[in-house]
C-alpha cells in the first residue's frame, strides 16, 4: 500500500514518531521527523532573452517554481543542427544540459552566462534554449513548455545594406534646383535591407551632408536650415529618413 502510493496525498504533511523500549521495561521518549509527500514536477521559467531575434547573446536567466522546494536548475542550448552546447561550443551530439552559473538560495531564481557562448553562435541561425528544474523531493522536470521553459531564438549578426539612388551620382555636379529639393524626384533617396533570412528588418536610415573647406568640416544642421561647423555636431548632424525606400 505504502510502495504504490496508495497511501500517501501529494502536498501533505506527515509525521513519523518512533518509541523503543528494551526487555526490562524502560522506554525512552519518542522521537518524531516530520516530512512532506511531493510527487509534483518542478517549473523552471525562462525570463531572458525574451525577443525571438538577437543580435548577440552572454547571459541566460529565468526563475523556478515548485508546490515544495526547489534544489536545482540547469540550461540546455540546442544549434538547429542538432548540436548542442558544452560549455565551449557547439560540440554534443547529444542532448546537453549545462549547470547555471548562479542559483539563489531557494533555488528560485538563476542565470547562466559564459564568455564562450556569444562566440558560438553562428550568424542567421536559430537556436533552441530550454530550462530544467529539480525539487529537494528529487522530482525532475519532464515538460518544456513552449514560451514556458523553451525558446527558440534567432541570432542576426549582420547589419542592413543601404544604397542611395541618383541623384546624386558620384563625382556629378548640380545646381541647388536639381539637388534636395521638397516634392521632386531630387530628394535625396534609395534603399535599405536586412539580408538574413533572420532578421529584425530595417528600423532607422539616417543620413548625413557635409562639405569640407579649408581644413574644417561643415555639416548640414536642420535646426538652422544651414550648414555650419560649429552649431551642430558630427554626431548631431544625422538626421531621420523615411526607412521603406529611405527618403529624405
Amino acid at each position: 500500500y505504502f510502495s504504490n502510493n496508495a497511501a500517501w496525498v501529494n502536498g501533505q504533511g506527515y509525521t513519523v514518531a518512533i518509541f523503543a523500549k528494551d526487555k526490562a521495561g524502560n522506554q525512552n521518549t519518542s522521537t518524531t521527523q516530520n516530512f512532506i509527500f511531493d510527487v509534483t514536477q518542478p517549473t523552471a521559467t525562462l525570463t531572458f532573452p525574451s525577443a525571438s531575434i538577437l543580435s548577440n547573446l552572454s547571459t541566460i536567466s529565468g526563475t523556478a517554481q515548485d508546490d515544495n522546494a526547489n534544489a536545482n536548475v540547469m540550461v540546455g542550448i540546442k544549434q538547429e543542427d542538432g548540436y548542442w552546447f558544452d560549455g565551449s561550443g557547439f560540440n554534443s551530439g547529444a542532448q546537453k544540459f549545462l549547470p547555471v552559473s548562479y542559483l539563489s538560495a531557494n533555488a528560485t531564481f538563476f542565470y547562466y552566462s559564459t564568455g564562450t557562448l556569444n562566440g558560438s553562435l553562428e550568424d542567421d541561425t536559430s537556436y533552441y534554449i530550454t530550462v530544467e528544474a529539480f525539487d529537494v523531493a528529487g522530482n525532475t522536470q519532464t515538460v518544456f513548455g513552449v514560451g514556458l521553459s523553451s525558446f527558440t531564438i534567432g541570432i542576426d549578426k549582420t547589419g542592413p545594406n543601404v544604397t542611395v539612388t541618383a541623384p546624386p551620382l558620384e563625382g556629378k555636379a548640380y545646381q541647388a534646383a536639381n539637388i534636395g529639393q521638397q516634392a521632386s524626384n531630387s530628394r535625396f533617396h534609395g534603399s535599405a535591407s536586412d539580408p538574413n533570412s533572420i532578421n529584425t528588418g530595417v528600423g532607422q536610415v539616417q543620413i548625413r551632408l557635409s562639405y569640407l573647406l579649408s581644413g574644417s568640416s561643415y555639416y548640414w544642421d536642420q535646426t538652422n536650415t544651414q550648414f555650419s561647423s560649429w552649431t551642430v555636431t558630427p554626431t548631431g548632424a544625422w538626421q531621420s529618413a523615411d526607412p521603406t525606400g529611405w527618403l529624405y
